[in-house]
């Protein structure tokens, strides 16, 4: 499974990136610090799961998950942020999840997404 980490914070993609890897056949392939940055990335990297923050800086993640969506058609999309997701969020992610929990649990529901 290739996954992509978007996040503006370089020590949330390194955790999630650090748990996610110690799955078996997940592959971290990207990370972005913003929407317009992962975007620009996805064509080359075709990940199966994007991580997608909510608030950053620059392109916000809710401004870029309807762009996702249609750049990566096939791929599962999963919001992970500190902000309640709206209903807007809600309809067009696969799998919305809330920061704070245990990142163990985390990466099994990210991992569960792809291969259930």
């Amino acid at each position: 499974m290739r996954v992509l980490l978007v996040d503006d914070e370089a020590e949330v993609r390194a955790l999630l990136k650090r748990v996610l890897t110690r799955i078996e056949g997940v592959i971290v392939v990207g990370e972005a610090s913003d929407g317009a940055e992962a975007l620009e990335m996805t064509p080359a990297l075709a990940p199966d799961l994007v991580v997608l923050d909510l608030n950053m800086a620059g392109m916000s993640g809710q401004e870029a998950l309807p762009l996702l969506r249609e750049q990566l058609p096939q791929a599962k999309i999963a919001v992970v942020s500190g902000d309640e997701p709206d209903e807007a969020v809600e309809a067009t992610a696969d799998l919305c999840l809330k920061k704070g929990g245990s990142m163990k649990q985390l990466a099994q529901d990210l991992v569960a997404l792809v291969r259930p």
